[in-house]
């Protein structure tokens, strides 16, 4: 099924021009029933983490150059591809204390 699973499909919708992206609802709700809010937390610095991955493959610096890719449907293949190879290795650490800056638009 479809959906925004990963920071990785939030970089594609990004770039196709959506203007925002929403989380899995269903992934986070267990998340909470599990482990409470701290779970979810660790979960959305997930995404985070993964969208900085995408972007630096991408070359962006920051979600408006992200945006000003405009991609069309070949390059989601690619990008469906890349992310693969994402996928079996847990996304680095954020540096400590950071957290990216939504007012500018940076990550």
């Amino acid at each position: 099924s479809g959906g925004i699973r990963s920071g990785v499909d939030v970089a594609k919708v990004i770039a196709l021009g959506a203007d925002m992206a929403g989380t899995a609802k269903p992934a986070l709700a267990d998340a909470i029933n599990e482990r409470g809010t701290e779970a979810v937390v660790e979960g959305l610095e997930c995404f985070l983490r993964e969208l900085r991955v995408a972007m630096f493959c991408s070359g962006c610096g920051d979600l408006r150059a992200l945006r000003a890719l405009q991609i069309g449907a070949e390059s989601t293949v690619r990008i469906r591809e890349l992310s693969a190879n994402l996928a079996p290795s847990p996304p680095a650490p954020l540096p400590h204390g950071e957290r990216g800056d939504s007012a500018t638009g940076s990550v």
